[in-house]
Order: C-alpha cells, then sequence, then structure tokens
C-alpha cells in the first residue's frame, strides 16, 4: 500500500469520527425549576420532551435537565397535589445546538387527563384506602373491647355489692335475734319472779304482810345508810333472812314509796338509798 492511499484511509476515518462525535458534543442543555401557583417547589412531578426519542423523567426535588438539539420542542409537565392535577405546557425554540438554557415551569389546577395522571398512583391510593379500612376496623374493635371491660366491671360491682348487702343484713339479723333472746330471756326471769312471789305470798300468807310491814323496810333502809347509801338485792338476802320472792316484794315496797333506786345490772340489781343522795345535795 502505498503512501496516498493510506492517507485517503486516515482521512475517511477522521471523518468518520468526527460525523459520530459531533452529534453527542453539538447539543444545548435545557435545565429548570417546576413551580406551583404560589411559587414554590413541586416534588414528584413528571416533566417530558417531545425529542426524537421522546426524554420524560420524574423531578424529586423539583429540578429537571435535558439535552436537545437545534429545534422547536413542546415540554410538558404534571403532578397531583392532594386531588388537585396541576398541568403545564410550553413550547421552546433551541437555535443553537450548544449552550445551556434556564426554562422554568410553572403548573397550574386542571381537571383534564386526570386518569392518564392517576394511572401510576393508583395502587398507591388503593394501599392507602386499605390502609384507612384497618385503622377504622382497629377503631371499632378496641371500642367494642373498652365497652366489653366496662360491663364486666359493672357486673363485678354490683355482685361485690348485693354480697356486701347479704351479709350486713345478716349481720343485722343476727342482732335482732340476740336481742329478741334477750328480751325473752327477760321477760321469762320477770314471769319467774313474779310466780315466784305469787306462790311464796300464798304460801306464807300471814308471815308475808309481817316481813313487808314498816318494821322490816325500815331495817332494810337502816342498813343502806350504814352501806354509805348504796347495796346490791343478793347483800341484802343474805344479811336478812328472807326469800327471793319477799325480798322482791320489799324492795317493790321502798320503790313505790320513793326511798330508794333500783338499777338493773347483767342478773342482779344495784340499790341506791334516794334519802342519801338528797341529803348530799
Amino acid at each position: 500500500m502505498n503512501q496516498g492511499t493510506k492517507r485517503t484511509l486516515l482521512l475517511v476515518m477522521g471523518l468518520f469520527i468526527l460525523g459520530m462525535i459531533l452529534p453527542v458534543t453539538q447539543a444545548a442543555t435545557i435545565k429548570g425549576m417546576v413551580y406551583d401557583v404560589s411559587l414554590e417547589p413541586l416534588s414528584n412531578t413528571v416533566v417530558e420532551i417531545d425529542t426524537q426519542p421522546k426524554q420524560r423523567v420524574v423531578s424529586q426535588n423539583g429540578t429537571y435537565t435535558f439535552t436537545i438539539p437545534a429545534g422547536t420542542f413542546r415540554i410538558k409537565a404534571y403532578t397531583a397535589k392532594g386531588v388537585t392535577i396541576l398541568k403545564a405546557e410550553e413550547k421552546i425554540t433551541v437555535k443553537e445546538d450548544e449552550g445551556t438554557y434556564v426554562f422554568d415551569l410553572f403548573l397550574f389546577p386542571t381537571f383534564e387527563d386526570e386518569d392518564e395522571l392517576l394511572a401510576g398512583t393508583e395502587f398507591e391510593m388503593n394501599e392507602e384506602l386499605i390502609n384507612g379500612e384497618r385503622t377504622y376496623l382497629t377503631w371499632i374493635i378496641s371500642g367494642v373491647i373498652f365497652i366489653l371491660f366496662i360491663i364486666v366491671l359493672m357486673v363485678f360491682y354490683m355482685l361485690m355489692k348485693k354480697q356486701a348487702e347479704k351479709k350486713q343484713a345478716g349481720k343485722i339479723k343476727t342482732e335482732s335475734g340476740v336481742k329478741n333472746r334477750q328480751t325473752k330471756e327477760g321477760e321469762t326471769q320477770k314471769v319467774k319472779e313474779e310466780k315466784e312471789v305469787k306462790a311464796e305470798k300464798s304460801a306464807e300468807g300471814s308471815e308475808e304482810r309481817e316481813y313487808t310491814g314498816d318494821d322490816s323496810l325500815q331495817k332494810i333502809v337502816t342498813f343502806m345508810k350504814q352501806q354509805d347509801g348504796r347495796t346490791t338485792q343478793k347483800e341484802l338476802r343474805k344479811q336478812f333472812p328472807f326469800s327471793e320472792a319477799k325480798m322482791s316484794l320489799l324492795i317493790a315496797d321502798l320503790e313505790q314509796q320513793k326511798k330508794i333506786k333500783k338499777i338493773k345490772k347483767g342478773r342482779g340489781n344495784i340499790l341506791i338509798l334516794v334519802q342519801k343522795e338528797q341529803k348530799k345535795e
């Protein structure tokens, strides 16, 4: 191969390589921000331009960048903010194949092409709906459990209250029975004493009347004065040879004459001389 042929081949290869490099190096850069109507940057926004082939990016922080050749193109951007669709479409013309152009986009609410925009978020919305239903169901279950807990507490309280009332009623019944028994015993003792008095009175006749005279009563009063105006019916029976029935009659006569007072203590009686108390006063 001669020198001329080599030069020709090198020229052809150089032109080929230059032809491949030029489309890459000779291209313009377009970039910008995506804003809403309140001039706040929008995230998660789809931005696309109708080059050949079409370029599309998802802006995470409100910025986008495209590399395009010279020409006229349409650039679109859309996103969802809550339930509102925001959209923008602008025409841009690049006259040179190199350089950097800043082209900000401002998105406005629109109700067109909602299905196309929301198609990509349908799964996310369904998942949020499912989560919302689960949360609602959780609240219902928690409420039912709480109500059942309150009902159990109320039932337990009512049972405890009834049990306490039964115990109180049993206690009152027991106390009432004791009082009735004591009353019956007292009445029985009184009837027994009255029967003994009647029997003694009937058996001894005139002797009973003799002992119930003023002389016997005076002896009892004299003895009580010696005892500082206070004694018991049991002590009187030890001092005087009277039966229990006779002694009861004598004490009854002294009580009727208001010379002594009789105080019931247990199964016995305490006798107090009234004249002694008046004298002290």
